[in-house]
């Protein structure tokens, strides 16, 4: 079952809380219903959320942390940064995020001499197998330790690296390389789409992503590769789907109460 769905013309009701949108807005770009955009710059507005293009999904969105998972996000994008992720408050962060080439799990926190001690694993995929501008479906399911990646519903090569950090800022990868069986949780940053906030102190990094993004959707639990395409094939097609229809949480239908209306 999807946690949320981010979809202009699929109308889900959810109890989940409506997310609050900064700066991002819906263009005619490439697909039928058009595309969320993210321009990745400042808005000089000075404050942390408010200065960036984003959607905050709130604090504690349910049922966060969660174990078996399946992202789903099409994209047409202008840099690396994140599609969705969340952030600690803390020097040398925990934080998870999708990108248009990565998904990455800081899950144990750095000291603050030189980030020693940090733990993350990364998976990642071919350079030019998203390429910039082009409009591009990315599904990464997990499966207890066992992870898969659909690119336009086909399931496509990765590679996963574990790494620590040493006090010479150094990565280093150390194996087994096997992704942690522990659930994925949302950090004290909270849940976001188009920009993610990580680092402690005065820094506050922002992530901010620039470019399009539609069909942004977490569930709880791993498609099949069959569930993959259906959903992939589906929603290109602007059609409602079974996969969609079992929703828990959804971003889908604040987008059209507030900004287009009821959904058709």
């Amino acid at each position: 079952m999807p946690l949320f769905l981010v979809k202009r013309h699929i109308r889900i009701i959810s109890s989940f809380q409506d997310p609050t949108v900064y700066g991002a807005s819906w263009t005619s770009k490439a697909n039928n219903d058009g595309m969320l955009y993210f321009d990745g710059q400042p808005t000089g507005l000075g404050t942390i959320l408010n200065d960036h293009d984003v959607l905050f999904m709130g604090y504690n969105p349910p049922p966060f942390p969660i174990n078996d998972f399946t992202f789903n996000v099409t994209c047409i994008a202008s840099n690396d940064n994140s599609f969705i992720g969340s952030g600690q408050n803390e020097f040398w962060p925990r934080l998870w995020e999708l990108d248009r080439q990565s998904f990455r799990w800081t899950y144990t926190r750095g000291n603050s001499s030189g980030g020693h001690g940090e733990q993350f694993v990364r998976i990642s995929w071919a350079e030019n197998t998203v390429p910039y501008g082009t409009n591009t479906n990315i599904t990464l399911t997990r499966s207890g330790s066992s992870i898969s990646l659909y690119l336009d519903g086909a399931l496509t090569p990765y590679a996963i690296t574990n790494y620590s950090y040493t006090n010479s800022y150094q990565e280093l990868p150390v194996p087994p390389h096997v992704f942690p069986v522990a659930s994925l949780p949302v950090y004290n940053y909270g849940l976001m789409i188009g920009s993610m906030q990580n680092d402690g102190g005065s820094m506050q990094r922002f992530w901010s992503y620039q470019g399009y993004i539609d069909n942004i959707a977490v569930f709880t639990n791993c498609l099949s590769s069959n569930q993959v395409y259906q959903l992939y094939r589906e929603l290109q097609n602007e059609a409602p789907t079974t996969l969609l229809g079992q929703t828990t949480l959804t971003v889908r239908a604040f987008i059209d109460k507030y900004l287009h209306g009821p959904a058709s």
